[in-house]
């Protein structure tokens, strides 16, 4: 299928054809989606808004539990923090917790008590000194954030440098141009593609595409997941929220409402049914987990 404003690359997920917009992008941040309050970012969250992040920040202990041993003394690292609700949610487990993103108006409104943990600033030019100051860190996060990056390649170069022996760096993006909107698309239930974002998202990625790029810097992927699956709904017409967006939020309170339950249920199972599911190829995010390659045989199995 060919689209008129994206690419499929190597790696086998999509890009933007046209790159030149990379100058824009930290005024993009620093204005648009925290000054206007746009996009994914906002001054105000809904209850079941909270209670996503904190469902997501259960899981993502979860995949952390499971892929290292290290106990006491986490060094964790959130690159592309936003409000910092993942690093708020990971000091409070007793890490040792730095954040990293381009504005600091999501951090001081949401969760002012990481102001001194944060660095504002273009990854590109915190993550150089980090390394040179000599830090290590067992966890690097980063979440709906490579793929805004117009320069994915050097921050993965970095982020080796910066990653302990047996620590784990863990990326969660979009599953963009999935198996299911290309579905839809062909069957026009979807008239376009909404979730391209130009220039604000340079790249489009999916599990395959994702683990490609990635381990071509030398990691070595452990673990993924399917992170959300409202985008089920899309295939009915009565609840597809992109061709009728007013009920995108009734919508995105039953996906909570679903996500709170399955936990509630079984967390594990929980995640084991991502995991197949991310396999597949489904779910609106994908979570992967990587190690520096030359630790891979004490990584595990991919598909443990």
């Amino acid at each position: 299928m060919e689209f008129e404003k994206v690419k499929k690359n190597k790696y086998g997920f999509y890009e933007l054809k046209d790159r030149t917009q990379a100058i824009e992008l930290q005024k993009i941040f620093e204005e648009r989606y925290y000054q206007e309050d746009m996009g994914s970012y906002s001054t105000e969250y809904s209850e079941f808004e909270l209670q996503n992040y904190e469902l997501r920040n259960i899981q993502t202990e979860y995949i952390i539990n499971k892929n290292i041993n290290k106990k006491d003394n986490v060094d964790f690292l959130d690159i592309g923090c936003g409000e910092g609700f993942a690093s708020a949610f990971f000091l409070n487990k007793k890490y040792n917790v730095d954040c990293v993103d381009f504005s600091d108006k999501g951090i001081k409104n949401h969760n002012p008590e990481l102001i001194n943990r944060f660095q504002k600033g273009d990854a590109l030019d915190i993550l150089p000194n980090l390394i040179k100051n000599g830090k290590k860190y067992d966890i690097i996060y980063m979440c709906g954030v490579l793929e805004m990056m117009y320069f994915p390649r050097e921050v993965l170069d970095l982020i080796r440098k910066l990653l302990r022996n047996n620590g784990i760096l863990i990326i969660s993006d979009g599953n963009d141009y999935s198996k299911l909107q290309l579905s839809l698309l062909e069957k026009r239930k979807l008239k376009r593609e909404y979730w391209l974002d130009i220039p604000g998202h340079p790249s489009y990625f999916n599990l395959d595409g994702l683990i490609n790029f990635t381990e071509e810097s030398d990691f070595e992927c452990i673990d993924y997941y399917a992170d959300s699956l409202i985008d089920f709904g899309l295939m009915n017409d009565l609840t597809n929220y992109y061709e009728h967006p007013d009920i995108g939020k009734k919508n995105f309170e039953s996906y909570v409402e679903l996500e709170q339950m399955l936990i509630e249920i079984s967390l594990e199972k929980t995640m084991k049914l991502k995991k197949i599911l991310g396999s597949m190829g489904l779910g609106r995010t994908i979570t992967a987990v990587f190690r520096n390659s030359e630790n891979k045989r004490e990584a595990g199995e991919k598909n443990g």
